[in-house]
């Protein structure tokens, strides 16, 4: 039997299916990653084809039944920022998204996770570039950052960097590690060698810290 709820979320993907459909993939609170069905959202006067897209935060109703998922409605959540169209900002919100896409699993409830994805929406817009810092807490939070001196990857930082590290998992918000610096080059090699670890197949979106 079908039943509604409501979630809030942020669109991952989107893929146009049929005619006029979109089929999802939304990061929830609640639930954490789901896949449902935008059903004529890309006819023209769908009041829900703008806010069915990614990086859109937003309050959305699913109905599901044993075998399918379908948007019903939704509503906008964020605010209307400056700057999202911009190439660099683009970039880096698709490798962040990629990053959650690659490392969680379908309905898993991750609020942490959540929260950080709310916060790096916000932060991508500005001249901060906050995918370093986004990238370390998402794998402390999902328990797959090493932060001992037992590890010889993080043992080898220099003392900067380790601290960088470990402030990224104290820190209250992703906003706070905004003025904090440490040797970016020698954090890619670390962080890139933690991601290896534990992502199935390379990730195909462009690496923001080698773009100029």
């Amino acid at each position: 039997m079908a039943h509604a709820r409501t979630y809030e979320g942020v669109v991952l993907r989107t893929l146009d299916v049929g005619e006029a459909d979109r089929f999802c993939i939304v990061f929830t609170r609640e639930m954490g990653r789901k896949a449902a069905r935008a059903r004529a959202v890309r006819r023209l006067g769908s009041r829900l084809g703008g806010l069915i897209l990614p990086f859109q935060h937003i309050s959305l109703e699913i109905v599901e039944s044993a075998t399918s998922a379908t948007i019903t409605s939704a509503t906008n959540l964020g605010t209307q920022r400056t700057g999202m169209a911009e190439y660099p900002t683009f970039l880096r919100l698709e490798r962040g998204i990629e990053l959650v896409l690659a490392l969680t699993e379908d309905h898993e409830p991750l609020p942490q996770v959540f929260g950080l994805l709310t916060q790096f929406l916000s932060c991508c817009t500005g001249s901060w570039d906050p995918l370093p810092a986004f990238t370390l807490r998402l794998v402390a939070f999902l328990g797959l950052l090493p932060m001992t001196t037992e590890d010889p990857r993080f043992a080898s930082l220099l003392p900067a960097t380790q601290a960088f590290v470990r402030q990224c998992t104290h820190a209250d918000t992703l906003a706070a590690m905004e003025d904090r610096v440490c040797d970016l080059h020698e954090l890619q090699i670390f962080v890139c060698s933690v991601l290896a670890e534990h992502l199935v197949r390379p990730l195909k979106s462009v690496d923001v810290s080698c773009v100029g």
